[in-house]
C-alpha cells in the first residue's frame, strides 16, 4: 500500500464477496445445492423458485435473496458485484467523475432495484436492512441467498446454532453479467507519523503480517489474508469449503475507491436507490441524479 514510492500501511485482512446460501431450501425448492447460480439470469430464475408460501397460508414467508439496502458501509460491498460485473463503475479510472450515466450502469442499477420492486424476491423493508439484519434473515431462514465473507458462516451460527450453518450453508462466485467481478474487504495496519517508538510498532506491524501469524488468524477467525503465500497455497484455506471459493475469487477482485470524498459519495448514491426502491423516483432518474450529484462532490 504505497503513495508516491512510499509505503503508507501494511495490508492485512483481504476477503472477497461471494454468494452464500442454505443447501436445504434449495433442495426444498427442486434446485440442485452443487449446481448454485452462474449467471445473473440463473441468479433471478433460482430467487423467484425460492420465494415461497412455506406454510401454505396464501403469504409468502420465505424469500429468495436478502440484500443491505440501508445507509451501511456494508451497502456498496454488496452492491460492487452487481454493478462491476455488469459492465459498469462508479467513477471514471481517474477517479475525477461519475461514471454513473453509462448504459452498463443504468441496466445494474435497474436490476438491483427491480429485485426488489418487480420480481419482489427480497424480503419487506429493504431499505432498512443493514449486513446484520441480513445475516439474521439466513440465520433465521427468512432468505435463502445473501452476499457474505469470511465473518458470515460463524456469525449465522452464533445468531441460530440450530441451522447447523457450517453444515447447510454453502457459498459461490457472485452471479455473472457481462465479467467475473467481486468486491474484497481490505484492512490496513497503519502506522502513526507521530509515534514515538517506531521501531517498536514496525517490528509489530512485521510480526502481525508475518505469514505464521497471518495464517492463525484463518484458524481463529476464518479471515483470508492479503499474502499470497498464505490465501494462495495454504491447505487449511485451500480445503476449506467456504474459504476456497472466497481465494479462488481474489484475482477478479476490487477494492473501493481510496479516496476522502468516497463515504460522501455512497451516501449520495444509497440515497437514490433507496428512492428507487419506495418509488419515489424512476431509476432512470434516481441514477440520473446521483450522478450529477457525484460529479458536483468531486468538482468541489
Amino acid at each position: 500500500m504505497k503513495h508516491n514510492g512510499k509505503i503508507h500501511a501494511m495490508p492485512g485482512d483481504y476477503m472477497t464477496m461471494v454468494l452464500f446460501y442454505n443447501t436445504a431450501m434449495f433442495e426444498a425448492a427442486g434446485l440442485d445445492p452443487n449446481k448454485p447460480p452462474k449467471t445473473t439470469d440463473e441468479f433471478l430464475a433460482y430467487a423467484k423458485k425460492l420465494t415461497r408460501d412455506t406454510n401454505g397460508d396464501g403469504k409468502v414467508d420465505q424469500w429468495g435473496f436478502g440484500t443491505v439496502g440501508a445507509k451501511s458501509p456494508g451497502f456498496s460491498m454488496r452492491f460492487g458485484p452487481f454493478l462491476w460485473s455488469f459492465g459498469a463503475d462508479y467513477l471514471t479510472p481517474d477517479m475525477k467523475r461519475s461514471a454513473l450515466d453509462t448504459p452498463e450502469a443504468k441496466e445494474a442499477f435497474a436490476f438491483f432495484v427491480e429485485l426488489y420492486t418487480k420480481h419482489k424476491v427480497v424480503p419487506p423493508g429493504l431499505t432498512a436492512m443493514n449486513p446484520q439484519e441480513v445475516r439474521t434473515q439466513l440465520a433465521q431462514k427468512k432468505v435463502a441467498m445473501i452476499m457474505g465473507s469470511g465473518w458470515t458462516p460463524p456469525i449465522v451460527n452464533k445468531i441460530n446454532p440450530d441451522l447447523n450453518a457450517f453444515e447447510v450453508l454453502q457459498c459461490a462466485p457472485a452471479p455473472v453479467k457481462r465479467k467475473q467481478a467481486t468486491a474484497i474487504w481490505l484492512s490496513s495496519w497503519v502506522m502513526s507519523p507521530s509515534t514515538k517508538h517506531p521501531n517498536e510498532a514496525w517490528q509489530l506491524m512485521k510480526f502481525i503480517t508475518s505469514k505464521d501469524i497471518e495464517l492463525k488468524w484463518f484458524v481463529d477467525n476464518r479471515v483470508t489474508s492479503s499474502r499470497k503465500d498464505v490465501s494462495g497455497v495454504a491447505p487449511e484455506i485451500l480445503n476449506d469449503k467456504f474459504a476456497s471459493v472466497m481465494a479462488s475469487q481474489l484475482p477478479y477482485g476490487k477494492v473501493e475507491p481510496q479516496i476522502k470524498q468516497w463515504p460522501e459519495i455512497m451516501d449520495t448514491f444509497t440515497t437514490s436507490l433507496q428512492e428507487a426502491i419506495v418509488g419515489m423516483k424512476s431509476p432512470e432518474k434516481a441514477l440520473s441524479e446521483a450522478h450529477e450529484r457525484i460529479n458536483a462532490i468531486l468538482a468541489r
